[in-house]
């Protein structure tokens, strides 16, 4: 025993005064002396404390007694030693002698004690000592169990939230260094029972720690457990350094045998807590661990890694050497897959989103290179032209998302190595198409894919306009691979792409050569081969005929970059908004130079092309959705992008220039009617090839007779499903049809049989709008449990595995934000789901591994107005659900 302490004396004097009242003056047994001071404050009263060591000292005391001050005497005599005038001024004539577990007993207002409590004498002195200001709850049902008790030790000592705690708690009871200050202050005693308790509530693992508390590394536990993760997988076990690192481990933790299961499961434990940590603490205690496992000379296992950052890069290196060898035929394209799945697992990931869409991007390659050894000829220019559409536009699409590499050395020469091997095919392609496209020229016709860009107005826009008001934007210098990025998000933005009646894709359209602004974008404008200048454009396609007799009333209005914007105010300008809400004015037409003018500027940007990134594009399409009118996205020619062209002799322009000498390696002559109306002359020469320029480098080019200068994208979009009679003339259609090597994340769901078509309705397509809204959202439960059991979600779950949403935590946040009408603010959303803020956090970043395929933002958080929005109408598209 210690010596009796103020918290003991003070329990002793309350509880004897609840019993007797008027008893001024006590006589305690305190064989092991006192550590208090002379008085002490009990309740509302000030006691004094006399500390006497013989019979005389004790009478001196009671008798120097103010009358009116109570005292409370002190020693290590007993009552044999006492006279009978000492002890009848005591209660009872005897001295009180301590007994903790009463005094307890009396605190928690008990009638009886669990019996397992008295052998743990500390725990009542530890209790008296803590009682909080206005003492403890009563006990359940009159008795003070061990769980109980255990509860107010370790809330009120140390500061955990319950006196069961299991092994994460533990962990992250382990980072606040008062709460370490705390225990490593206690007595031997009290902490070993504090770590047999631990052994009780956490198991086997508890007992570890509890040892791991013993050493200096009691502040690093989350960062051990990091540890654990690297050496108790199963590559490192298999390895002699794995096995020695294991060992170093075991004297970091007291010499406590770490058996496998402990340490996977304190793996768990301890990544699990990482996203509860604020963002400093869990870079520190990553920090921690990195220096542990070189410590452990155990940094040639960081790859098995999911959460250091050290991981991640190793990961990437595995990546790298992967790619390379795919890209030189050394090895399978699925490998490096797997690879990247591993990358796309590691808790860094989340950080890199745009980055991971690039390594996706170069996998794609790769299983392009590997399933197309050799370029498959083509017997026309239209059957090329269909299959750059097809195929090779979703090349060119991933060759410009690698130009510029990657931060990591060995990924970026990976990435040189797989583009110059798709760059010797392509090449051969672009080849073919110039060749094709020189003998067309000859004798120049439209095909059903393939329609010359003078004739769009006439055969294509003014078609469209007869069914249905038109905007027409052209962005200028659009290429087929910017155009499919720019698909997409237009399709995340609520739009569908439309087709003929029959299903059937509207035409692509052939620019001029040379492929120029001034050649291309007047003759689409003008409807006829013309070079020309903007006021030309605007003159020619307002007094076009095809479109003035749609409605000669509202003739057609085309607005340039200077007429788009309010000079006063932001967005657009007000002539440009009332011509798109007037439905009567058949045809409005908008050109936007945010392409073109890329390709001028600087080429350390890396742009991916979305519906944000251009100024005023959402604004056209939210004006369009208003108004009920389709949007036919198109341009004037594409571009090569700068990736090591050579610079060759020309005559001014970038990738054109006069016939009459004979062609240079990469370039050939092209002839004919078209060239001869807008040179004045029948020939040029244009390069084939991507790597020839003709004037000062920039970031971009056009003007030669490659495919992605040549070929004009055309997207015909609606807000929606088209009703009434305007549905005959339109047909929406689903996603592009992508190629097996890029889409081979996506598992292969069975197609199902269209349902037959039903009665048409009679209706007034005057008083009804172009486009009806998505139908109404189905049950929650029905499509939350079709998401849940369709063969796309089990695919993704197989490859998030841990980073996933478990089960019934998606089935609650998904009902959640259905019954909120898919927006939701995060405050509420995290109220809904009893979620604290850090791990609402943390069940979103896990959803959207889940939800968000491909890339898209189909669960999405904006971070400045704090809302979370499901889109549903792309989730059930790209779950294939009904």
């Amino acid at each position: 025993m210690s010596a009796l302490s103020g918290p003991q004396l003070s329990a002793l004097i309350a509880s004897l005064r609840a019993k007797r009242a008027d008893a001024s003056v006590i006589g305690v047994h305190a064989p092991d002396g006192w550590q208090g001071a002379s008085e002490l404050r009990v309740g509302n009263e000030t006691w004094t404390v006399a500390v006497c060591e013989t019979p005389l000292a004790v009478s001196v005391a009671l008798s120097e007694r103010p009358e009116a001050s109570p005292m409370a005497v002190l020693t290590r005599l007993t009552e044999a030693d006492l006279t009978q005038d000492i002890l009848v001024r005591f209660p009872r004539r005897e001295l009180v002698r301590l007994k903790p577990w009463e005094l307890v007993q009396d605190r928690f207002r008990a009638k009886q004690l669990d019996p397992r409590l008295i052998k743990h004498t500390w725990m009542a002195e530890c209790l008296l000592r803590l009682e909080p200001l206005g003492g403890y709850p009563p006990s359940p049902a009159g008795i003070l169990s061990l769980d109980s008790a255990w509860d107010q030790v370790l809330k009120l000592e140390l500061g955990l939230s319950t006196g069961r705690p299991d092994a994460a708690m533990v962990l992250a009871w382990s980072l606040d260094p008062l709460a370490m200050a705390r225990y490593g202050a206690l007595e031997p005693e009290v902490r070993a029972a504090i770590r047999s308790r631990f052994a009780e509530t956490a198991g086997p693992l508890g007992n570890v720690l509890g040892a791991a508390l013993e050493g200096a590394s009691r502040d690093k536990l989350i960062a051990i457990g990091c540890v654990c993760e690297v050496l108790f997988a199963s590559q490192a076990m298999a390895e002699p350094d794995g096995i020695r690192a294991q060992g170093r481990l075991e004297s970091q933790i007291g010499d406590a045998a770490l058996t496998p299961e402990m340490a996977k499961q304190w793996a768990v434990a301890a990544i699990g807590l990482l996203d509860d940590l604020s963002e400093t603490q869990a870079r520190t205690t990553l920090q921690h661990a990195e220096w542990l496992l070189a410590d452990l000379k155990a940094e040639g296992f960081a790859s098995l890694s999911s959460v250091l950052s050290m991981g991640f890069h190793a990961r990437l290196g595995l990546f790298a050497d992967r790619l390379e060898a795919a890209a030189t035929g050394k090895s399978p394209a699925s490998d490096v897959a797997s690879l990247l799945q591993e990358v796309e697992a590691h808790r860094d990931a989340r950080l890199h989103a745009e980055r991971l869409e690039r390594l996706k991007m170069a996998v794609r390659l790769a299983r392009y290179v590997e399933r197309n050894p050799s370029v498959a000829a083509s017997a026309s220019l239209s059957q090329a032209a269909s299959r750059y559409r097809s195929e090779e536009s979703f090349v060119d699409w991933a060759r410009s998302q690698l130009i510029g590499g990657d931060e990591h050395a060995g990924v970026s020469k990976a990435i040189s190595v797989l583009l110059k091997a798709v760059k010797s095919r392509r090449e051969a392609q672009n080849r073919e198409f110039a060749c094709l496209l020189a003998d067309w020229n000859l004798a120049p016709t439209a095909s059903p894919d393939l329609m010359p860009i003078e004739q769009a107005l006439t055969g294509l826009m003014a078609p469209l306009a007869e069914q249905a008001p038109l905007l027409v934007v052209v962005l200028d210098g659009m290429s087929m691979a910017v155009f499919r990025p720019v698909q997409e998000s237009v399709e995340r933005a609520g739009w569908c792409e439309l087709g003929d009646p029959q299903g059937r894709r509207f035409p692509m359209l052939l620019t001029t050569l040379p492929s120029v602004t001034e050649c291309g974008r007047s003759s689409l404008l003008s409807g006829s081969l013309k070079l020309g200048k903007s006021a030309d454009e605007k003159s020619a396609f307002e007094t076009h005929p095809d479109l003035v007799r749609l409605a000669p009333s509202a003739p057609p209005l085309l607005f340039h970059k200077a007429q788009i914007q309010d000079s006063a105010e932001f967005g657009l300008a007000p002539d440009l908004r009332a011509a798109i809400s007037d439905r009567r004015r058949r045809v409005v037409g908008v050109v936007l130079n945010a392409v073109d003018d890329h390709l001028a500027k600087s080429d350390q940007v890396r742009l991916r092309w979305r519906l944000d990134q251009f100024r005023d594009l959402d604004a056209l399409l939210h004006e369009a959705r208003q108004a009920g009118r389709i949007v036919v996205l198109t341009s004037d020619h594409g571009h090569i992008l700068e990736d090591g062209t050579a610079l060759l002799p020309g005559d001014g322009a970038e990738r054109w220039k006069s016939g009459g000498v004979a062609p240079a390696d990469g370039e050939l002559e092209v002839r004919g009617p078209r060239i001869q109306a807008l040179l004045g002359r029948p020939d040029m020469l244009a390069p084939w090839s991507e790597g020839v320029r003709y004037a000062a480098k920039k970031n971009g080019y056009h003007g030669g007779a490659t495919p992605q200068e040549m070929l004009v994208p055309v997207g015909v979009f609606g807000a929606g499903v088209l009703v009434s009679e305007e549905a005959l003339a339109f047909k929406p259609l689903p996603s592009d049809v992508r190629p097996s090597w890029w889409s081979e994340w996506e598992p292969v769901v069975p197609a199902v049989p269209a349902a037959k078509p039903a009665k048409k309705a009679v209706l007034d397509p005057t008083a009804l709008p172009l486009f009806a809204p998505f139908a109404a959202p189905l049950d929650s439960v029905s499509w939350v449990e079709a998401l849940l059991q369709s063969s796309v979600y089990a695919h993704q779950k197989a490859r998030a595995g841990k980073a996933g949403l478990a089960e019934d935590g998606m089935r609650k946040l998904l009902a959640a934000l259905d019954k909120a009408n898919f927006a939701m603010p995060r405050s509420q959303l995290g109220q809904a789901l009893a979620l604290s803020e850090l791990r609402l956090r943390g069940c979103l970043t896990a959803a959207m591994k889940l939800v968000n395929v491909e890339g898209f933002r189909i669960l999405d958080l904006d971070e400045a107005a704090q809302i979370v929005t499901l889109d549903l109408p792309l989730l059930k598209k790209q779950f294939q659900l009904p």
